[in-house]
């Protein structure tokens, strides 16, 4: 048989009430995935500051005429930080089955 399923058979009624409000969750996630995506967006902006992946390695430094760029342009040394337009659209659009995080650029 394809697919998942699960069944559970409650014999309270706070059970009974908490599975109640699990399976009217379950129709529309777009509750829990906004939560995700506001983490998600989160712990990308503090990488984006720190200059670090989402396994903790350090960005590989500026090349030396990036680095000239940035210092012309008045702004810091930071990986991917030039203007701030990618950072500034960061965004994510949760729907009830799923979250995406990104930049349209």
């Amino acid at each position: 048989m394809a697919g998942s399923f699960l069944e559970i058979t409650a014999n309270t009624p706070e059970i009974s009430a908490a599975l109640a409000q699990l399976a009217a969750v379950m129709n529309d996630l777009t509750p829990a995935f906004r939560d995700i995506g506001e983490s998600l967006l989160n712990s990308t902006r503090e990488r984006f500051r720190t200059s670090t992946a989402p396994d903790g390695s350090r960005w590989l430094p500026l090349k030396p005429a990036t680095l000239a760029k940035h210092r012309r342009v008045g702004v810091g040394t930071r990986p991917l930080i030039l203007y701030g337009r990618l950072f500034g659209t960061l965004n994510y659009r949760a729907t009830k089955d799923s979250v995406r995080v990104g930049t349209p650029l």
